[in-house]
Formats: structure tokens, C-alpha cells, sequence
């Protein structure tokens, strides 16, 4: 029963990752573009967030917002299951399981306000209960001996923490939009190849054990 729910749980996951992808790329490709000169969403120099706004900086009416909105509700709704579901499969201890989906559900539930006027404070408190949950997720994985789910996590938790830290300090490096991208799209990957070997798990343990034939 257990393992019908966690895979109940991974394949709406699956599901809403799907829709999210469609979503982005209508937002992107319905983004005017913050510079006078620019035709669309400019990978190296624009930032997620800049497809929340109705009218960018030069005047120009955003018709990706809603889609941008729309993606991350999706998103966020998503992971809610993600993070409910993983930490059953992964983290063995009880109170570290329930502390990291408790942990895990609130910052993205979090992340869900992106595009309200809290976004600092939804970034900087999400961001901290997210650090929780992978964090003890990290450790869970470590002591699993599941060597590269773990590196790829602690890469990244890592380019997560440092563009969280690169916005409130400066958020004027160039660097700053091509590493946001890149930080979304291992954390992207890193979450899809946990919740695949959870469905494989799940798979290994509904299987029953052969039965003896009788000579």
C-alpha cells in the first residue's frame, strides 16, 4: 500500500515536470525581451523571475507571464509530491524522513509565491528549509552508499546556495543569469533520476519471490 502511494505520488510528479517543460517554453518563447534591441528571452542575460512581469523595463507587454506564473504553480505542486514521496523511499530513520518532507513541502510551497512581492523572503526562507531537506535527503543517500545521486545532489545544493548568495550580495554578475540556469537545470535532473530509481525500488520490492518447483 505504502509503495502504491509513493508511486502514485512520483508519476504525478512525472506528470507535472512534463507540463512544466510546455509551460516554460511558452513563456520563453512569448517573452519579449528587457532590452530595446532584444527579440526574446536572452538565456545568457535574463533571469526567470523576469517572466513574471507584465511589462518589462523598456515598455514592452510580457505575453509569456502567465504562462511563467502557471509553471511554477505546476512546479511547486510537483515537488510538494516529490518531496513527500522520496523521503519514504530514500531516508530510513522515521524522525529524519519526517523532517525532511515537512522541511521539503514547506519551501516549495514556498517557492509557489515567486512572483508575489515576497519574493526576497520567499527565497531566502525557502531556500534555508531547501537546504534542510537535501541536506538530511544528502546524508540518507551517502550512508545508502548511492554514490553519484550524491554528488550530482551536493552539486546541486552547492550552485543553488551560491546563486542565492550572488543575488543579495550583488545581484549585478554577469555570471549570475547562465549559473541560475544551470543550478535549475542539474537540481532538474538530480530530482528526475531520484524519483526514476524510487519507481525502480518500488518495482524491486512488489516482486515476489519465486517459488520452489516441486520435483
Amino acid at each position: 500500500m505504502k509503495q502504491t502511494f509513493v508511486k502514485i505520488l512520483i508519476y504525478v510528479f512525472f506528470i507535472s515536470l512534463l507540463c512544466v517543460c510546455i509551460l516554460i517554453f511558452l513563456a520563453i518563447t512569448n517573452y519579449p525581451g528587457k532590452a530595446v534591441d532584444s527579440t526574446g528571452f536572452n538565456m545568457s542575460t535574463d533571469y526567470w523571475c523576469d517572466l513574471y512581469t507584465p511589462i518589462t523595463k523598456v515598455g514592452k507587454t510580457n505575453g509569456g507571464m502567465l504562462y511563467a506564473k502557471l509553471a511554477t504553480l505546476v512546479a511547486a505542486f510537483g515537488y510538494i509530491c516529490f518531496w513527500i514521496a522520496i523521503p519514504i523511499d530514500y531516508v530510513r530513520n522515521t524522525w529524519q524522513r519526517i523532517a525532511t518532507q515537512i522541511s521539503g513541502v514547506i519551501s516549495i510551497t514556498l517557492a509557489a509565491f515567486l512572483f508575489t512581492g515576497f519574493h526576497d523572503k520567499v527565497i531566502l526562507i525557502g531556500s534555508t528549509l531547501g537546504v534542510v531537506a537535501c541536506g538530511l535527503l544528502l546524508n540518507s543517500l551517502f550512508r545508502m552508499n548511492e554514490k553519484k545521486l550524491f554528488i550530482l545532489g551536493c552539486v546541486s545544493v552547492f550552485l543553488t546556495f551560491a546563486c542565492n548568495v550572488l543575488v543579495f550580495v550583488d545581484d549585478r554578475y554577469i555570471i549570475l543569469p547562465v549559473l541560475q540556469k544551470v543550478a535549475f537545470l542539474i537540481t532538474f535532473c538530480w530530482t528526475l533520476l531520484l524519483a526514476f530509481q524510487a519507481t525502480k525500488n518500488s518495482r524491486v520490492k512488489n516482486q515476489k519471490p519465486t517459488q520452489p518447483h516441486n520435483l
